[in-house]
């Protein structure tokens, strides 16, 4: 049987990749991320994958339609723009593929550090903003036209991050809405919601797909976890106030970032190898 590095076998890989993806579903139906903030750092300390399969990995599990249920919660409760979903996700696909394919070539440490600083960045920002009551404007307010622009841009730099960091996309696309378009909290969690339920970070993800850079089996795992969570704190979303979900979203945020700094100095480990490639692993599951 396929072990990993610290004497797991397969089945308990699988397990806490589950695991893993419940935890992530729970924080991605709660604040309206994907939850790669959580993900990438969980499947680095405890599967020793390395940076680069952790952000395939995610990637791929965010190819999958799997926060479906917990976006249609959303809408039931009014808090949804799909109009602008839809722009976001066509941005996705204009840039994810080609920054994917060029950070194949980045140095590890260097993805950590500029990782770690744009969640410090994010997260300082959303601190700020929870204590403010700033005018938010509803998305009938403005035109059809500079919603579907302001979508398709925030979507443009969503897939330009996701290539390069390996995040799904919430973390940019919630703040930017509320930055830029002036959605309230819970239409922004939404309408994240939805654009990441599209199959469009598939390809930010086959980059590293191309390199071996996916652990398929524990990707799938991730995201059956996911499915779960995020439905069920999706509920729980919409009887939330909008500053103590701002708050939630920047303390994840910050507290990932502080990790990854903290990482980025250290030497790589001996790590998981993906075993989407004959030639890395001979011992890989069919």
């Amino acid at each position: 049987m396929w072990t990993v590095g610290f004497d797991t076998t397969t089945w308990s890989l699988l397990i806490i990749a589950t695991l893993i993806g419940t935890g992530a579903g729970l924080i991605s139906g709660l604040v309206g991320v994907g939850g790669g903030i959580v993900i990438i750092p969980l499947l680095s300390m405890l599967l020793q994958f390395d940076q680069h399969t952790a952000q395939g990995t995610t990637l791929l599990v965010f190819s999958l339609p799997i926060l479906i249920p917990a976006a249609l919660n959303y809408k039931k409760a009014g808090h949804l723009d799909i109009p602008v979903a839809l722009a976001i996700a066509v941005g996705i696909l204009s840039t994810g593929y080609f920054v994917g394919k060029w950070a194949q070539g980045l140095d590890k440490v260097l993805l950590r550090k500029i990782f770690s600083v744009f969640l410090i960045l994010m997260g300082g920002y959303l601190f700020w903003r929870a204590g403010r009551a700033l005018p938010t404007v509803a998305p009938g307010d403005r035109s059809l036209s500079q919603r579907l622009l302001s979508g398709f841009l925030i979507g443009a730099l969503t897939g330009a991050l996701n290539g390069l960091t390996g995040l799904g996309g919430g973390l940019i696309i919630v703040p930017l809405l509320v930055f830029l378009s002036r959605m309230d909290q819970h239409t922004a969690q939404g309408t994240s919601l939805f654009a990441v339920t599209m199959p469009v970070t598939f390809v930010a993800a086959y980059p590293y797909l191309e390199e071996g850079n996916v652990h398929i089996p524990a990707a799938l795992a991730v995201a059956l976890g996911l499915t779960i969570g995020s439905y069920g704190s999706s509920i729980f979303a919409q009887r939330v106030p909008r500053a103590t979900l701002t708050r939630i979203f920047a303390f994840v945020v910050v507290l990932t970032g502080i990790y990854k700094v903290l990482e980025a100095p250290k030497k790589d480990t001996p790590s998981r190898e993906a075993p989407t490639s004959p030639a890395k692993s001979t011992d890989a599951p069919h």
